[in-house]
């Protein structure tokens, strides 16, 4: 083994291990505290709770008449192929979207001070400016709705409506 090679092992070694060491309740904050990139994977595939609602991204438009549009749901995948369990190209995105919303549902609880500024914020906005329309709006806004599931009773509650932008 050459330098170069036994570096590669350290680096990948260390990653494997904080990856592990991550689950451990106490290790957890020192850990996210340095890292910076957040290259240490967190999966929590047996959840202790599972999830009790569900975070939709939802936008609307304004022309320059002042006419508004309904709210829209983003859709956040699309139809599989039968081979999608093997290979799904659209996983990555869709999963990069559920990451951010909650992201940005902790940055709602924890009161992050110039929310607009946040990268989940900013990824929402680049989203719903980035979808094809038929007409080009002015302007857009976009709202994150939940949905709490109770048997048969379905509650929504609104997280955040943003101010409109121009586009």
């Amino acid at each position: 083994m050459n330098f170069s090679e036994i570096v590669l092992a350290l680096c990948f070694s260390v990653w494997a291990i904080l990856t592990v060491l991550v689950h451990v309740p106490r290790l957890r904050k020192p850990i996210r505290t340095y890292d910076f990139f957040c290259l240490v994977p967190e999966w929590r595939f047996f959840a202790p709770t599972p999830a009790q609602h569900d975070v939709h991204l939802l936008y609307r438009d304004q022309y320059s008449d002042g006419t508004l549009t309904q709210w829209t749901e983003v859709a956040v995948g699309s139809p599989r192929p039968l081979w999608a369990f093997a290979f799904n190209v659209n996983k990555r995105a869709t999963k990069g979207l559920i990451d951010v919303v909650g992201e940005f549902c902790r940055h709602l609880a924890e009161g992050v001070p110039r929310l607009e500024f946040s990268i989940a914020y900013l990824t929402f906005l680049n989203r719903i400016s980035n979808l094809q329309r038929l007409a080009m709006p002015d302007r857009t806004q976009f709202m994150l709705l939940r949905t709490d599931h109770d048997g048969h009773r379905k509650d929504e509650t609104v997280l955040y409506v943003s101010p409109f932008h121009d586009l």
